[in-house]
């Protein structure tokens, strides 16, 4: 690696978070994404500066990384040899710099900060590469905003892989849910009341980690939905949880079940709970054909939608086979999951972008 090369800038506008969030408290997977990335350069040795909207306890260090304010862009970018931005628009400080940009963006096609300046060819061209967290990405990207293919590199995602290490007991009727309300609780009641019914199985359970209080707002566009799983039998609300928490209920779990009802541009909990032993049942959705080996690290049932009858049905059946098939069988699918997962590991994901810089 050349010596000059070691000076990273990396700019997330997304939710505000210090350097040990994930660790201690719920973030979102771009935010976790963009605080590997930075872990990982710096661990390769690499000098880091991460800008964010955070309002205080900054600038925080912790060995070679420096945490700032986001308002400290134009006197922090002479510093920077390259500059990854992400959730930030393409603003003037970073148009007009000399440097070398890159956008790692981890969100679907049809989020307005995205379409805020990605339909400009103009600031298109002023991005050198845009890095891709999955191939569905990319092609959306293509299609909906025109960007050249030539100009985006498909990259991944990434997980702290040591959270998974050791040993958990699994509890074999525990099913789990975590992400955005907006991708799949509203089918959450109907489903595992189906899983239930025809599994005959009285003593299943379903934990659901969900909440918009993730992004800062509140659940009251889910009061609803919310309140009748609270009266549903099994189903068990959890509180929001850090990374290294959910890497523990994700152990203790048997099947995470995601009826992917927004389409997933990467699904990084899909790949946290492969890494964890926990299959995924998922919907055939944005990128989830990516992440997952249907049938073997996990289940991709037919259909795009939950919401109709077959896909539906469908995924209820692959539920119930999947509690019903012999624990050694689940056990190979679940070494394969750990296996497949590995290649996300936030070391690798960040050596596969800087040869890409280099």
């Amino acid at each position: 690696m050349k010596k000059d090369i070691k000076k990273f800038l990396l700019i997330d506008n997304g939710q505000p978070f210090n350097l040990n969030t994930p660790y201690t408290d719920p973030l979102g997977g771009s935010e976790t994404s963009i605080l590997l990335l930075s872990k990982g350069l710096s661990d390769l040795g690499h000098s880091v500066i991460i800008l964010t909207p955070n309002t205080v306890n900054v600038p925080e260090q912790k060995g070679n990384r420096l945490l700032h304010n986001i308002n400290a862009m134009p006197s922090i970018i002479p510093e920077a040899d390259f500059i990854i931005f992400n959730r930030n628009s393409l603003n003037e400080e970073l148009y007009r710099s000399n440097k070398r940009l890159f956008c790692y963006c981890h969100d679907a096609y049809d989020q307005q900060h995205i379409l805020s300046w990605m339909l400009e060819p103009k600031l298109v061209d002023r991005v050198e590469k845009f890095l891709c967290v999955s191939k569905w990405q990319k092609n959306t990207f293509h299609k909906y905003m025109k960007i050249p293919n030539e100009k985006m590199v498909v990259v991944g995602n990434s997980l702290d892989e040591s959270l998974y290490y050791g040993y958990t007991e699994r509890n074999l009727n525990k099913l789990m849910f975590a992400g955005i309300p907006y991708k799949g609780v509203e089918a959450l009641k109907d489903l595992f009341e189906d899983i239930c019914i025809r599994s005959k199985l009285d003593n299943l359970e379903l934990h659901i980690f969900s909440s918009m209080g993730l992004y800062g707002s509140d659940d009251k566009e889910y009061e609803k939905q919310f309140s009748q799983l609270k009266k549903t039998k099994g189903v068990v609300l959890r509180s929001l949880e850090s990374m290294k928490a959910l890497a523990k209920e994700l152990a203790s779990s048997s099947l995470y079940i995601h009826p992917s009802t927004y389409h997933e541009s990467f699904g990084m909990l899909t790949i946290q709970a492969q890494a964890a032993g926990c299959l995924p049942v998922l919907v055939n959705n944005g990128a989830n054909t990516e992440v997952v080996i249907n049938g073997e690290t996990g289940f991709i049932v037919d259909g795009k939608t939950i919401w109709n009858s077959k896909c539906y049905n469908n995924f209820v059946n692959t539920v119930v086979a999947l509690l019903n098939k012999d624990k050694n069988e689940l056990y190979k699918h679940r070494l394969k999951a750990q296996t497949w997962a590995k290649q996300w590991s936030y070391i690798k994901v960040t050596q596969k972008i800087i040869k890409l810089l280099l």
